[in-house]
């Protein structure tokens, strides 16, 4: 029992298993299955050790959790109003980060030694992660051969290449994890000094090139507004409003000129006829049975029956879209009051790492359903667990040094 307590109360062990989680991410379902159960049991292992072993009095559950339960609890009921409740119960197993993560993140000792480990990791690993991907780019284009005007006019074709050393080729989820990254080293380089800003515009670069190569539409959309938001960020309070808004000006008018001059090949990087049909079918199932919907995994009975055919997976790739489409006006309120809930706090805070990730994940929302897969759910429900915590801990700091 002693090696056990020395073992879970040792903070390098606690945080290597916080980084591991964050590598799953970046690989096989497999893997991020492994990487939520690895999390998960040392989670609740800690949770019950402090109860039952240190008799340690626990803190009352934050709204969050709360929050997220409710959420779940969605996912339950609406099996009753589902035609398809099998792929219903493949919803609920798949969704149930939503109840360990806020839980176990709540009740992890994240001291601020942990915290800046995991963070420096996860920004460094990712800075790794995107100069492999770019050593694969150049080894295929070598060896394929293939020449590199032809993979960046099709990115679509050649992505899966890329990403084959990391057996997971999705490149909206994995742009999303690589550019949080960006204003997490900002973060620790105001706060700890550990990233140095040389290593930031590195990061940047080779995550500008793996997005230009693995064709991830989104991260054209927020890269700029993660940049904007980073230069808010670093900015003195009395030039923000001047900063702000010659910044603002400046991507008006550069946008504009790209838009003009490369109009069409512009805007065709964002047509996806798919897509498009896969959104007009959810509005259309969502004007039939606006409040209450089709019920958990109903969604896959509908677009079979209209009978859509492609490589995409069959649901709106809109989590706005969907979750009302699932759920109906009535089923979708609980998630979105959630995350209305976590924007206030992070405005009220000016928590700028819960703030980056919140706008990181409704972005994604327009095209994907990150709440519903397999790898956008431990992503989401992870990061906005970690940077709550942490956004609380900042806080308690701050009364502690004004009283």
């Amino acid at each position: 029992m002693k090696k056990i307590q020395t073992l879970i109360e040792n903070d390098f062990f606690l945080a290597t298993i916080l980084s591991a989680f964050i590598v799953s991410q970046f690989f096989a379902l497999k893997i991020t299955a492994i990487g939520i159960s690895l999390l998960g049991i040392i989670g609740i292992t800690l949770l019950l050790y402090n109860k039952f072993y240190k008799k340690t009095k626990l803190q009352k559950l934050q709204p969050i959790v709360y929050c997220w339960l409710v959420v779940y609890l969605v996912r339950v009921v609406w099996l009753f109003f589902s035609n398809s409740r099998s792929d219903g119960f493949l919803w609920l197993d798949r969704c149930l980060p939503m109840l360990l993560f806020p839980l176990i993140l709540q009740y992890y000792p994240l001291n601020e030694k942990i915290i800046k480990f995991v963070l420096t990791f996860f920004v460094r690993f990712c800075l790794a992660f995107c100069l492999i991907t770019i050593g694969i780019i150049i080894y295929n284009i070598i060896t394929f051969p293939v020449s590199v005007s032809a993979w960046l006019n099709t990115p679509k074709s050649f992505y899966p290449l890329a990403f084959s050393w990391s057996n997971y080729d999705h490149p909206s989820y994995l742009c999303i994890i690589y550019l949080l990254s960006l204003p997490v080293g900002l973060y620790l380089n105001r706060h700890y000094r550990n990233i140095t800003f040389i290593e930031l515009a590195i990061l940047f670069i080779a995550e500008t090139i793996v997005i230009i190569f693995t064709g991830a539409r989104i991260g054209f959309i927020i890269i700029p507004t993660l940049l904007f938001i980073m230069i808010i960020y670093i900015m003195p309070q009395r030039k923000l409003k001047i900063i702000s808004f010659i910044t603002m000006i400046t991507i008006a008018l550069i946008g504009t000129v790209v838009l003009f001059t490369f109009k069409n090949s512009f805007l065709d990087t964002f047509k996806d006829s798919e897509r498009s049909c896969l959104r007009e079918i959810a509005i259309s199932s969502i004007k039939e049975n606006p409040l209450i919907g089709v019920g958990t995994g109903g969604m896959k009975s509908i677009f079979d029956k209209a009978n859509v055919a492609g490589d995409l997976i069959i649901n709106p790739h809109n989590q706005y879209l969907g979750e009302i489409m699932q759920f109906g006006i009535i089923g979708a309120i609980p998630l979105f009051v959630t995350l209305i809930y976590l924007f206030i706090i992070a405005l009220q805070r000016k928590d700028f790492l819960l703030l980056s990730f919140l706008l990181v994940l409704m972005i994604i929302m327009l095209t994907e359903m990150p709440f519903d897969t397999g790898k956008g759910l431990p992503f989401a429900l992870f990061f906005s667990s970690l940077f709550l915590v942490i956004s609380q801990n900042n806080k308690n700091v701050s009364k502690i040094q004004i009283t």
